[in-house]
């Protein structure tokens, strides 16, 4: 790849697995959720479990195929056990009296989004290697997270073991579970996948809001007891997110019409992009993070989202897709906002909580996304924009015991001594592109092990 030492690619995969194979790893034997980077120590006993889909695709196709099956294990015999994921006993950030009052009533909860990064990491696996073995695992664990929260035909975002209680609410991140059933019945044929995936997504696009809007709301309530306030938010049905909601819900959308070709799902998919571009993206190409709708023409939103990337990526995907290039020039639209504020110093993008600093999980999905569309495109200004961000990636973010959070992007400054590591294994997705110069979408299964969900 022009621009990139190809011996310095090959040196910074080797190094990520190294970390994780020596440095990262909990008594549990999963890699530690975060390290200090001045220390090397873990900043919690909290493990990455939950995120196998962050690392266990990128080792196997980088060879490791042993460290895969013993992590696969781990997890087969953690879940076979009878155990479960219980949110409280990680990392939650801003826990509030209403919460407190709510654990202490109910006791400790497990989320149904914990489940999906860990059940994308077995299915793509899967694709690479097609073993029954982990097939059949595959099968337990989606046996496993229908018992937790399958209610009223959707899955609820919250169980309370300790009350057996299923929350009647679901949350359009629920979109990541639908496209891995998508997946699964394209890799096996089996209906079953693809009745279960209708099944979740059919309450989604047929909900008042999406219809009206575009847009699928933050919730969807299954029980009319339950007050529509319940998560602190006084709007959640007029309320919607770019990312994961949205993005992730049109992704389900997207795999299933890619699959069947019905034109009802090309329909609800142009409708959501009508939706996004009045809602979410503004005049200038500056992407909003949420967007609360009191009706079609009377709405607000904010702040502004270095997540854009996830919009160029979607459109980029559609075209590939579908053959339809109409939305190219919203994503091109978008890239350039973004790239105008594209540091001259390090080749770093700001984030927009705190435009001075870099966020490094951002700059690997934001320079994926530009790849894509060079290669749609053949514009090069987007393929030399990714490689400036990857060197500033590699060269102010890097460490000797991993890849910094956040650095200032003017400076190079470490402005945030956190590594979290499944930021750095999601790092091999950029380094495997530019060092396999592969075309991204000529191999469907190298273009889903870069998708970001």
């Amino acid at each position: 790849m022009d621009g990139i030492d190809k011996p310095l690619l090959v040196q910074c995969r080797d190094e990520i697995i190294n970390w994780f194979e020596h440095d990262y790893s909990s008594t549990e034997g999963f890699p530690f959720f975060k390290i200090d980077a001045l220390t090397g120590k873990p900043l919690s006993s909290q493990n990455i479990l939950t995120d196998l889909g962050d690392y266990l695709p990128f080792f196997l196709w980088c060879g490791k195929g042993d460290y895969v099956e013993r992590h696969i294990n781990l997890a087969q015999d953690f879940f076979e056990k009878g155990n479960i994921i219980l949110y409280e006993l990680g990392e939650v950030p801003g826990v509030t009296l209403k919460h407190r009052l709510r654990r202490l009533i109910l006791g400790y909860s497990t989320l149904s989004f914990e489940y999906s990064d860990l059940l994308l990491g077995l299915i793509e696996c899967y694709e690479i290697k097609r073993d029954q073995g982990l097939l059949d695992f595959i099968d337990f664990m989606i046996d496993k997270i229908y018992a937790l929260f399958f209610t009223k035909n959707n899955l609820a975002c919250v169980y309370y073991p300790r009350v057996k209680y299923k929350l009647p609410v679901a949350k359009p991140t629920n979109g990541i579970f639908i496209e891995q059933l998508i997946d699964l019945y394209r890799l096996t044929g089996h209906r079953k996948y693809l009745d279960k995936a209708n099944q979740l997504l059919n309450p989604w696009l047929d909900s008042e809001f999406f219809r009206e809007t575009g847009l699928f709301p933050s919730q969807i309530f299954a029980s009319k007891l339950i007050p529509k306030n319940w998560s602190g938010n006084k709007n959640p049905h007029r309320t919607a997110y770019l990312t994961k909601d949205n993005y992730c819900m049109a992704a389900a959308v997207l795999a299933l019409f890619s699959l069947s070709h019905e034109p009802p799902l090309n329909h609800a998919l142009i409708n959501w992009f009508d939706g996004v571009t009045k809602y979410f993206i503004d005049e200038n190409g500056g992407v909003y993070q949420w967007t609360i709708i009191e009706s079609p023409d009377r709405f607000v939103r904010g702040p502004l989202t270095s997540k854009s990337y996830a919009v160029v990526d979607f459109c980029c995907d559609y075209t590939w897709s579908t053959g339809d290039g109409r939305y190219i020039k919203t994503a091109e639209r978008i890239a350039e906002f973004y790239l105008s504020r594209q540091s001259k110093e390090t080749g770093l993008l700001p984030t927009t909580e705190t435009p001075e600093e870099s966020y490094f999980d951002d700059e690997t999905d934001f320079a994926i996304s530009l790849m894509k569309l060079y290669e749609l495109t053949g514009k090069e200004i987007y393929k030399e924009a990714a490689i400036k961000i990857f060197n500033g990636q590699i060269k102010y973010h890097h460490t000797a015991r991993g890849y910094v959070n956040r650095v200032n992007i003017y400076t190079g400054e470490v402005t945030e001594n956190i590594i979290e590591s499944r930021y750095c294994s999601l790092f091999l997705k950029l380094i495997l592109l530019f060092l396999e110069e592969r075309r991204i979408y000529a191999d469907p299964v190298f273009m889903n092990l870069l998708r970001d969900r």
